[in-house]
C-alpha cells in the first residue's frame, strides 16, 4: 500500500495467479482534474492511473536487473563538461551523494516529475537533518551535478526534474550495493555477537587460515 494525499496505491498477487495493481483517487483536484462526471475527466484520471502503475512496475522491474555498465559508474566519479560548463564529479563514496540516489528512486513516483524542494526534504532526511539545513544554493549545485551527469532532465517549460532511464538503473544499482553489500555484508562479518556463523563469516575464516 502506498498513500499519496488522497490517492491509494494497492499491489497485491490476485489468488495467487496475477499481480494485480490498484489506484484509488478521492480527491482529483490533486492532480489538476475537475470533479465533474465528465468523459475528459475520467480520461484524465485513467492517465494519472496507469502512469502511477507503470512507475511502480518499472521501478520493480529495474530492481532485479539494474543492467548498469561499469563505464557509466566510472564516468560519474570524473568532471565532465557539458555546454561549456564544467560539472562536478558524483563520489559514491560521499554521504551527500548516496543520500541524493536514494532520495531520487522516490522522487521518481512523483508524478509530473519533482521539485528542488522535494529532493530536498527526502536528501535532509537520510542525512539525518531538518530540511532548512540544506540550503537551495546547496540543492541547485546538486541537481546541476545530476543534470550535467544525465541522472536526471529537466521537465519542458517547468521547473522540476525526472529521473532518466540510465539514471534510475544506476540510482537503484548504488542505493541496493550500499544497503545489501557494505551494510548488511560488513554487520554479518563483524557482529561478534552472533552465536551464529554467517555464511561471509565462515568464508573469511576459512581465508584468514
Amino acid at each position: 500500500h502506498v498513500y499519496v494525499k488522497t490517492r491509494k496505491l494497492k499491489q497485491y498477487f490476485k489468488e495467487a495467479k496475477a499481480l494485480r495493481n490498484e489506484v484509488t483517487i478521492n480527491n482529483p483536484r490533486d492532480f489538476g482534474v475537475g470533479k465533474m462526471l465528465t468523459t475528459e475527466n475520467f480520461r484524465s484520471l485513467r492517465e494519472v492511473g496507469l502512469d502511477t502503475i507503470k512507475r511502480l512496475l518499472r521501478v520493480e522491474t529495474l530492481a532485479h536487473d539494474p543492467n548498469v555498465s561499469l563505464v557509466k559508474l566510472d564516468s560519474i566519479e570524473e568532471a565532465a563538461e557539458v555546454a561549456g560548463r564544467r560539472v562536478s564529479p558524483l563520489p559514491r563514496s560521499n554521504k551527500r551523494v548516496r543520500a541524493q540516489f536514494n532520495a531520487l528512486i522516490a522522487c521518481h513516483l512523483i508524478t509530473g516529475g519533482f521539485r528542488n524542494r522535494d529532493l530536498k526534504s527526502r536528501v535532509a532526511h537520510l542525512l539525518g537533518k531538518m530540511p532548512d539545513e540544506i540550503t537551495t544554493n546547496q540543492m541547485t549545485y546538486d541537481l546541476h551535478r545530476l543534470r550535467g551527469h544525465g541522472i536526471i532532465e529537466k521537465v519542458e517549460g517547468t521547473n522540476r526534474y525526472e529521473l532518466t532511464e540510465e539514471g534510475l538503473h544506476l540510482a537503484l544499482f548504488i542505493s541496493r550495493v550500499e544497503r545489501r553489500v557494505y551494510r548488511d555484508g560488513m554487520a554479518e562479518l563483524w557482529d561478534d555477537d552472533d552465536p551464529v556463523d554467517s555464511n561471509m563469516k565462515q568464508a573469511l575464516q576459512r581465508f584468514d587460515r
